[in-house]
């Protein structure tokens, strides 16, 4: 199966997100966690109510740009791949 076709049936999902495996990220997601519950822990009614709207507006953020990255690097391949395939340039023979 060719690669489009792979992608028609759902076998490439590029939505899906893999699991970093970065300590700097790890360190950093295991900070945030903690700290998230500490402060929660902390705030009452209006307080956590503006928290929890600052966090699902920061996750609206960090989604759009993930969308946007994806497209500007999916579009850079493309190029990529067109440059290579469609290149008037004559290809340097070495012998």
């Amino acid at each position: 199966m060719d690669l489009i076709e792979e992608l028609y049936y759902g076998n490439i999902q590029p939505n899906l997100k893999k699991e970093i495996q970065n300590e700097n990220y790890n360190k950093a997601m295991e900070f945030v966690t903690a700290n998230e519950d500490k402060l929660l822990s902390l705030l009452d009614g209006k307080e956590k109510d503006i928290f929890n709207q600052l966090l699902t507006a920061y996750a609206t953020i960090h989604g759009e740009s993930d969308v946007a990255h994806f497209k500007l690097g999916f579009r850079l391949g493309a190029k990529m791949a067109l440059d290579t395939f469609a290149s008037d340039e004559p290809l340097p023979i070495t012998e």
